[in-house]
């Protein structure tokens, strides 16, 4: 997995395409306004972009494909269902690793060594490589996808450092998008209290929920806490054993 820092800079191939998808936020054409976009400016037809935060499950901002079916929305739910936990994205600390707020992230479909994972959100639609823009801000995480397939091949260095310059601004039109066509879900209010403490968890187990609430992985959550993956999961079953759940999804419900 390559991660940089996203930098701005003089190029400016992307600018001129920005008029039309501006035009299009908040309307039914904002979707085929951003493939026309990412076909011209990337070389790919498939997008999706999802947002998280401490106190909110991760959820679907945006999910379009070329093509009559919505491949792009099926494979974003079974993604945020069954693999959100596995993508080393997830794991990425922008704080900790001091980088800028907003970074470049290269992820190819050989590093996903988990079978199922590597079927459902990759070879089932001939995917084989995604460039990713994520974007941190106050505690919510915005991160923006773009999938090539094969017969295009992978994203070279000149491809995505096309969009350093465009970056910050393409995110901030699809979380208008997104608040345009939802304008009855505002932000949560800050939480003062830990997540895992307000369902009255041991203070190892409170810890373990605060980290699945920021999307981190297993290894993530042990490597904070300095702990073997092996404890994470045992604390991980307790929490289920103790509030009488079997799944992610409903702890995070849970915990909202």
């Amino acid at each position: 997995m390559e991660v940089r820092a996203v930098l701005p800079h003089q190029r400016e191939a992307v600018a001129r395409y920005f008029s039309s998808l501006i035009a299009a936020v908040g309307t039914p054409g904002f979707e085929s306004s951003l493939l026309h976009f990412t076909r011209q400016t990337i070389g790919c037809d498939h997008v999706t972009a999802f947002a998280h935060s401490p106190l909110t499950p991760p959820r679907v901002l945006l999910a379009a494909n070329s093509g009559a079916q919505p491949l792009a929305r099926l494979m974003a739910k079974k993604y945020l269902s069954s693999y959100w936990q596995m993508d080393p994205a997830n794991c990425i600390d922008l704080r900790q690793m001091r980088l800028s707020s907003t970074v470049a992230v290269r992820l190819s479909s050989d590093e996903i060594a988990h079978d199922d994972y590597h079927f459902d959100c990759y070879a089932s639609a001939d995917l084989v490589d995604r460039f990713s823009i994520i974007r941190a801000q106050d505690d919510e995480v915005v991160r923006l996808n773009f999938y090539r397939r094969s017969a295009i091949g992978k994203f070279r260095p000149t491809d995505t450092r096309s969009f350093d310059s465009s970056a910050e601004m393409l995110l901030a039109l699809i979380l208008k998008h997104n608040e345009i066509l939802n304008p009855g879900s505002p932000p949560p209010a800050r939480e003062t209290v830990p997540t895992g403490a307000r369902l009255q968890l041991p203070r190892r187990e409170s810890e373990v929920c605060m980290y699945i609430a920021r999307g981190l992985s297993s290894r993530a959550i042990a490597d904070k806490l300095g702990i073997s993956v092996n404890t994470v999961l045992t604390y991980r079953k307790r929490i289920y054993t103790r509030l009488g759940i079997s799944s992610q999804n409903e702890l995070l419900r849970l915990m909202l």
